[in-house]
């Protein structure tokens, strides 16, 4: 019995800790995306993010913080590897709705690198996706298969964890 109280509190004590760093880490994405006053570091972060999925990388502070609400049911359940694609899904609709946006009503152009060294249209991730689906639905497809993508993938990922968010809010 005492061996199982120890290691619950160790899972408890991991938890915590993984529950900060993934807030602080949101707190430092969120700061170097706003502000411009970062350094060399918080610049670098900003145009590697930025870079990659442009507006999207707005979404990476979000889904960090989703991530620390459910650490402990993730971490219970052994289904982190689930929450990391959800996040990846998310912040790639929102590129690729951002890039559906930028060329709407425009020809299409294939330009990621481009769109890497300029931060906009999605980024290169966004770019390289929005293309490919915009030539398959058009702009206004890339959207509605983003939007589809992204919700079918939080309805299974809400349906699973909606009791996990409430007690980490009551938690915290």
């Amino acid at each position: 019995e005492k061996h199982v109280k120890d290691n619950e509190k160790r899972v408890g004590t991991k938890e915590k800790v993984i529950s900060v760093a993934l807030l602080a880490s949101a707190a430092l994405i969120a700061v170097c995306l706003i502000f411009s006053k970062g350094g060399a570091v918080g610049g670098g972060i900003k145009q590697l993010l930025c870079g990659l999925f442009s507006f999207g990388a707005y979404a990476i502070p979000v889904v960090l913080c989703l991530h620390a609400a459910c650490i402990g049911d993730d971490l219970k359940n052994k289904k982190i590897g689930k929450r990391a694609v959800f996040s990846a899904v998310i912040v790639l609709a929102v590129s690729c709705i951002e890039y559906a946006i930028v060329f709407w009503g425009k020809d299409l152009a294939f330009t990621p690198a481009l769109l890497f060294t300029e931060m906009r249209g999605g980024g290169f991730m966004g770019g390289v996706l929005g293309f490919v689906i915009g030539k398959l639905f058009g702009s206004a497809g890339t959207i509605v298969v983003s939007l589809g993508v992204a919700a079918i993938f939080g309805v299974f990922f809400y349906a699973e964890r909606a009791g996990a968010i409430g007690k980490a809010a009551i938690t915290v």
